[in-house]
């Protein structure tokens, strides 16, 4: 996947993934936790990846900060489709947008995650996938 990304702007390298809480939720505050949980999921990793790098690239990856914007009620124990976009990494850093939609296409909920992406020094002496223009 990484391979194909080289070749796309960096505005086109998105990710989609259904997701939903396992079981049954009936507190309204729990489905808002249930998304929290759910959006911390392949954000930073999709950094990863549209830098043109493999996980096993990353020697150390955290979050250095993480907001959510809820737009709708969410219904975490409902399918829940997560687009993720990068639309730039570098300097050892990702930033990863996130948006999520019901399966009526509404969309319920924005994250955006900025991480530090540590590399191992083999992967340092790569060429890198060019950072998005803004």
């Amino acid at each position: 996947m990484a391979d194909e990304w080289k070749s796309q702007d960096a505005s086109q390298r998105r990710l989609r993934y259904w997701m939903k809480c396992d079981g049954t939720i009936s507190d309204p505050k729990a489905h808002v936790m249930g998304l929290a949980y759910l959006s911390d999921s392949h954000l930073l990793g999709t950094s990863v990846i549209a830098s043109g790098h493999r996980f096993s690239d990353v020697s150390m990856m955290v979050s250095l900060d993480h907001s959510i914007y809820f737009h709708h009620p969410v219904k975490a124990d409902e399918w829940l489709m997560h687009c993720i976009e990068s639309p730039w990494s570098g300097q050892e850093r990702g930033l990863a947008i996130g948006r999520f939609y019901n399966q009526d296409k509404v969309h319920i909920a924005t994250v955006v995650q900025e991480g530090v992406l540590r590399l191992s020094d083999k992967a340092k002496n790569k060429k890198l996938a060019q950072p998005a223009k803004l």
